[in-house]
């Protein structure tokens, strides 16, 4: 039996900490790299490695391939930027001289109402920017101010603004229910279950190593080289060590 005296069993005993990508990298690197016709622990240690790689695989490219959320900005920035309008025509028509133009002092009223604390309700989350819109529209309803607002705003900016609330209902889902997204597997468990499955192959791979014979040892290497490449990846780099100065230059003292 050979001595191996200097050989250090520990990194063997712990797989690095992998995202699920190196990981099912580094699994599949191990399984390549088994030894020829292992016998019955090996074997059993390699099969439960395979099981528990394939299925983290599959449930990865589920979620590769997974539609993300629906992004709610776009209609966010196009509700934000109908309300504005609608406030800057407003405003507007406010700011004319009462003296000249009737209407304006009208128009003064209706932004009081409509916008008390100008368009700070448009910096909330989606729900309570939709409940403050929703408020106005109802308001606008109930107190019949639609003819008024479109005379004073415009009719096709009063358009873009019902346009975009209800689109706005519809996206944070009380116009009608939103689309419940399909359950994806659990990566995290997955993840687990292929670190121990590597773990307890390596092991077996160990009580190969330890066995001493030359034949086996070479043939666990491979396995052993793809685990500590990995594990060196997850090691940040050293700093370079800061090279000596150079001694300085003497400077030669002049002949009196």
């Amino acid at each position: 039996m050979t001595m191996m005296s200097d050989f250090d069993m520990t990194p063997y005993t712990r797989m690095p900490t992998l995202d699920v990508p190196s990981l099912i990298a580094l699994a599949r690197q191990v399984l390549a790299a088994a030894p020829a016709r292992p016998k019955a622990p090996l074997k059993q240690s390699l099969s439960a490695l395979h099981e528990a790689t394939g299925a983290l695989e599959v449930a990865y490219r589920a979620h590769l391939s997974s539609p993300a959320g629906a992004d709610g900005r776009p209609v966010d920035q196009a509700a934000d930027n109908a309300w504005a309008c609608a406030y800057a025509r407003l405003a507007s028509y406010a700011a004319l001289p009462v003296a000249h133009y009737p209407q304006a002092r009208r128009a003064q009223e209706l932004q009081k109402q409509l916008f008390p604390e100008g368009l700070a309700f448009l910096k909330l989350e989606y729900g309570a920017q939709w409940t403050e819109t929703e408020q106005r529209i109802v308001l606008i309803q109930k107190e019949k101010l639609s003819a008024e607002l479109e005379a004073l705003v415009g009719p096709e900016f009063m358009a873009e603004l019902y346009r975009c609330h209800a689109l706005y209902a519809e996206m944070v889902g009380v116009s009608q229910p939103k689309v419940a997204r399909k359950k994806l597997p659990d990566l995290r468990e997955l993840r687990l279950s292929t670190q121990q499955a590597l773990t307890a192959h390596s092991i077996q791979l160990l009580a190969l190593h330890l066995s001493g014979d030359p034949k086996l040892q070479d043939a666990v290497r491979p396995s052993f080289a793809a685990i500590d490449a990995y594990r060196d990846k997850t090691i940040p780099e050293k700093k370079k060590p800061t090279p000596p100065e150079p001694p300085a230059m003497e400077t030669a003292t002049p002949a009196p």
